[in-house]
């Protein structure tokens, strides 16, 4: 039997796949959350206003929104768009990497891969140099996986609580 890397296929989210993205971006923000209380907790309403905030994505020449289908099921997505550089800088085109989920069933078996893959090729084409992504320092699974695709750490994000 081949394995689910096999029998996924990558392509533009549509807007039918809206509803399994929006529960997809819930599970990733909620295991966030359970691996480090500090990261955001999601609002009662917050899957809805991603999902609304998705629908805009699925148009948009300067955002990409993929999904991998798995058996003809959405088993994860990626987000991201082409970002410049801060006015005084010298300007350069970036590919940000906003999400990356893929379902829990779906983990291990090269789906996020080949998401990647497609993300990237995405960003190349559109004349980006560099991409860039934030990976939660607890989830040492997602920092593996990104060093492994040849994603380096160059920066460090400092937290300190004020309340």
């Amino acid at each position: 039997m081949a394995d689910k890397a096999d029998r996924t296929t990558v392509r533009d989210a549509a807007e039918a796949d809206l509803d399994r993205i929006a529960e997809l971006w819930a599970e990733m923000i909620d295991m966030h959350h359970d691996l480090d209380e500090r990261f955001w907790v999601r609002k009662p309403d917050g899957q809805e206003i991603f999902h609304e905030w998705m629908a805009g994505a699925v148009d948009d020449e300067k955002r990409v929104l993929v999904v991998a289908e798995v058996d003809g099921a959405v088993a994860g997505y990626v987000h991201g768009h082409i970002a410049g550089a801060p006015p005084p800088m010298q300007d350069r085109i970036t590919g940000s990497i906003t999400d990356v989920s893929v379902g829990f069933n779906y983990r291990g078996k090269g789906v996020g891969k080949k998401m990647m893959a497609a993300v990237l090729e995405w960003f190349a084409a559109r004349g980006a140099e560099e991409v860039t992504l934030l990976a939660a320092l607890k989830n040492e699974c997602a920092v593996g996986f990104y060093e492994h695709l040849g994603f380096e750490k160059y920066t460090v994000t400092m937290w300190k609580s004020l309340g």
